[in-house]
C-alpha cells in the first residue's frame, strides 16, 4: 500500500542534475525574486523567462506531465489570492454593475495584473519544482548550509519534506481501517465529521511518537542538528558556463522590462 506523495527528486544525469546544488539555489532564488519584482505588465518580460524555464526542464530531462501534477495544484490558490485584483485596480473600466451603493467595475489594468500574478505564480513554481527534482534532500540541505542558511530552518525543511511521505502513507492506511469499518447504516454527515475528527487526532498523536522515535534513534546515532556529508562540493567549468548563462539571461529579462 503506497500514497501518491513521494519524495521530489528524481534520479537523472542530465547537465542540470550536475551542476552544484550552490549554483542551483541561487539561480532559483534570483529567478524567482527577478519575476515577483516585474511589475504588470511585462509580458515581454515574462515571456523570456518562460522560455528560461523550458531551456532549464529541457536540460533537467524531465516529463512535462511532472510539471503539470506538481504546478497545477497550486494555482487555485494562487488564483483565489488574486481574484480581487482585477475590481480593485484602477484604470481603464471595461465592465461595471452597480447595486444600490455598491459598485464594481473590472478593468483592463486589472485584469493585465490578474494575468501578470498568474504567470509570475506558475513561473516561481515551476523553477522551484525543478530545483527539487534535479537536486537531492541531502545535497538540497547541505547547500543551503553552505549558503548561510540558519541550521535549525535547513534541517527543519530537509526533515519535513523526507518524512511528509510517510505520513501520507499513514493517513491512507487510517483511511482504509474507516472503510474497513464502515460498513451499514451511519454514513450522514455528523458521522463523516466524527469519524474525521478521530481520524486527524490519531494521525497526530502518531505523528507525534514517530518524531520522538526519530529523533531519539538520530541522537543515538550521534545527530547534533547538522547534516553530515561524505562528499563536498566541487565548482567545475561548467558551473560557471551555466552561472554566467544564467546571468545574462536573467539580465537581458529585466533590460526587456526598463527599455520597452
Amino acid at each position: 500500500m503506497t500514497f501518491a506523495i513521494r519524495e521530489p527528486y528524481v534520479r537523472g544525469s542530465s547537465p542540470l542534475h550536475r551542476l552544484d546544488p550552490r549554483l542551483k539555489v541561487i539561480g532559483t532564488v534570483a529567478f524567482i525574486a527577478l519575476t515577483a519584482a516585474l511589475p504588470a505588465p511585462a509580458w515581454k518580460s515574462l515571456g523570456l523567462l518562460a522560455l528560461v524555464a523550458g531551456a532549464v526542464h529541457g536540460a533537467a530531462r524531465l516529463p512535462f506531465r511532472l510539471l503539470w501534477a506538481r504546478v497545477a495544484p497550486a494555482m487555485p490558490f494562487i488564483a483565489l489570492a488574486a481574484l480581487s485584483v482585477p475590481f480593485v485596480r484602477a484604470g481603464h473600466t471595461l465592465w461595471a454593475a452597480h447595486w444600490g451603493p455598491i459598485t464594481l467595475q473590472v478593468t483592463r489594468e486589472g485584469l493585465e495584473a490578474l494575468g501578470t500574478i498568474l504567470a509570475k505564480g506558475w513561473l516561481s513554481i515551476w523553477m522551484s519544482v525543478l530545483l527539487v527534482a534535479s537536486t537531492p534532500l541531502p545535497a538540497l540541505q547541505q547547500a543551503l548550509d553552505a549558503l548561510g542558511m540558519p541550521t535549525l530552518l535547513s534541517s527543519t525543511i530537509g526533515l519535513m519534506l523526507r518524512y511528509l511521505f510517510v505520513l501520507g502513507e499513514e493517513a491512507l492506511r487510517l483511511q482504509a481501517a474507516r472503510e474497513a469499518r464502515s460498513v451499514g447504516p451511519g454514513r450522514n454527515i455528523l458521522w463523516r465529521a466524527r469519524v474525521l475528527g478521530g481520524m486527524v487526532g490519531s494521525l497526530w498523536v502518531r505523528s507525534l511518537e514517530r518524531a520522538e522515535r526519530i529523533y531519539a534513534a538520530m541522537t543515538a546515532r550521534g545527530y547534533d542538528g547538522r547534516l553530515r556529508a561524505l562528499g563536498r562540493f566541487t565548482w567545475s567549468k561548467a558551473d560557471t558556463q551555466a552561472a554566467l548563462l544564467w546571468g545574462a539571461m536573467l539580465s537581458l529579462a529585466a533590460a526587456l522590462r526598463i527599455l520597452f
